[in-house]
């Protein structure tokens, strides 16, 4: 028995028999609206701006916010529970709070765009340490950052960082200690980190980039455009359990969907203000527990929730013959 590809189809030979099986590509059915949270403004549970989200292993929310310069938490269904931070450049403040990334401890990373800095802080929102400075802001000295929009943290602990405007990706450990870096020609925005990949999105190239958790590029997909697969100013990336990878495409104000080689699955959103739809999409997160999906509308100032999209089973038909005989 083998297995060969013909134009996407899968076709199973069992050789010496003329039997041949022939299954369809699995199709993806765009999720369906669930929810939604937050409002324009400057309260509990309120965003005005928000740029990132990510979860901890219990399934809580975190939110940042680049205007009220917060990080706020949320149950899985959107009810607000506590929030740290506020504008400075002081020991937990922030100017631009962007990307956000919890641990397997619950600890938390923000970066602070503005103030050029990584700042980590305990479960309790306690300030921890940072690293980063505004002495250094913008040069291209390992450990300092110039547009730093996004951190994103591996299996071991290590912290990985999109230092965009140096067109760079670097690698922490834990306590901010510098290990290596390595070059993302493409004005890096996103990050997300699943296992031994490391998933960077562009904003500048408008494409995808995947790399090991040492910086070898094993692939990478995208063009500027509308069309399935390409990309007007791409920002954050999530992975499901199955490693499929969901791109933000946010000036296009949609989410794509791919399969870990960069396949194409599908997509869904659309300019506008109704559910379903976005106004300048920013971040994705994948919830741990239900798997359902998180998308930060930031222009909207809310977070829509919707259910996993959902793949078809693939049809397979079988017939007797030659290979050779159906791709005449």
């Amino acid at each position: 028995m083998k297995k060969i590809i013909i134009l996407g189809l899968m076709v199973t030979t069992f050789v010496g028999i003329g039997l041949i099986a022939i299954s369809s590509p699995i199709v993806d059915t765009p999720p369906t609206f669930l929810y939604s949270f937050g409002t324009r403004g400057m309260g509990d549970g309120q965003f005005y701006s928000p740029w990132a989200i990510r979860g901890d292993k219990a399934g809580n929310m975190y939110v940042t916010d680049r205007i009220n310069e917060n990080v706020q938490k949320f149950t899985a269904a959107g009810t607000f529970i506590n929030k740290f931070g506020s504008g400075g450049w002081g020991a937990g403040q922030f100017n631009s709070a962007v990307g956000i990334t919890v641990n397997g401890i619950n600890e938390i990373f923000v970066m602070d765009l503005n103030n050029c800095r990584v700042q980590k802080f305990n479960p309790g929102f306690g300030y921890m340490l940072e690293w980063g400075d505004l002495e250094h802001c913008n040069t291209t000295l390992p450990g300092q950052f110039n547009q730093g929009y996004d951190v994103a943290v591996g299996d071991d602990g290590s912290v990985y960082v999109a230092d965009s405007n140096n067109s760079r990706i670097q690698k922490f450990t834990t306590n901010g200690v510098f290990i290596s870096q390595w070059v993302s020609s493409g004005g890096p925005r996103g990050i997300f980190v699943n296992g031994d990949d490391v998933w960077v999105s562009e904003a500048v190239a408008d494409r995808i980039q995947k790399f090991t958790t040492d910086g070898t590029p094993v692939l990478q997909f995208g063009s500027l455009g509308f069309g399935d697969g390409q990309f007007d100013q791409p920002r954050g990336l999530a992975t499901d359990k199955f490693g499929n990878l969901y791109v933000v495409d946010s000036d296009n104000h949609r989410i794509q969907k791919f399969t870990s080689n960069g396949v194409f699955l599908t997509k869904w959103g659309a300019y506008g203000t109704a559910h379903g739809q976005f106004n300048m999409p920013t971040q994705i997160a994948i919830h741990p527990i239900s798997g359902n999906v998180y998308v930060v509308d930031s222009k909207n100032n809310r977070v829509e929730v919707f259910s996993p999209p959902t793949s078809s089973v693939p049809v397979q038909t079988t017939t007797w013959g030659r290979i050779k005989d159906l791709i005449k």
